[in-house]
C-alpha cells in the first residue's frame, strides 16, 4: 500500500469511528480499514490508536488496550482518543 493510499485508509477509518454513534457497521467498517492500514504498515502508532478506538466502540475492551498499548509503546507521546 502505498503511503498516499495508506493515509487515506487511516482519513476513512477514523472519520468511520467519529461516526460510531450512527452504527454498527461504520465502527466495523473502521476496524477494517485500520486492520488494512496495519498489514501494510505495522508500526504505524495512528492506525494502532485508532483501531482502539474502533474495538472500544464495539466493547472488545482487552483487545482495544492491547492496541492503545502499542500505539505509545511505537510513539509515547500518543494518546488513546
Amino acid at each position: 500500500m502505498r503511503a498516499t493510499h495508506l493515509l487515506i485508509a487511516i482519513v476513512v477509518a477514523a472519520v468511520l469511528v467519529g461516526l460510531g454513534g450512527c452504527g454498527r457497521q461504520a465502527v466495523r467498517a473502521a476496524e477494517k480499514e485500520f486492520r488494512a492500514a496495519l498489514a501494510a504498515k505495522s508500526d504505524y502508532a495512528e492506525a494502532h490508536n485508532g483501531l482502539g478506538a474502533a474495538l472500544s466502540l464495539q466493547g472488545k475492551i482487552t483487545e482495544a488496550r492491547t492496541c492503545y498499548e502499542r500505539a505509545l509503546a511505537l510513539k509515547p507521546c500518543a494518546a488513546p482518543v
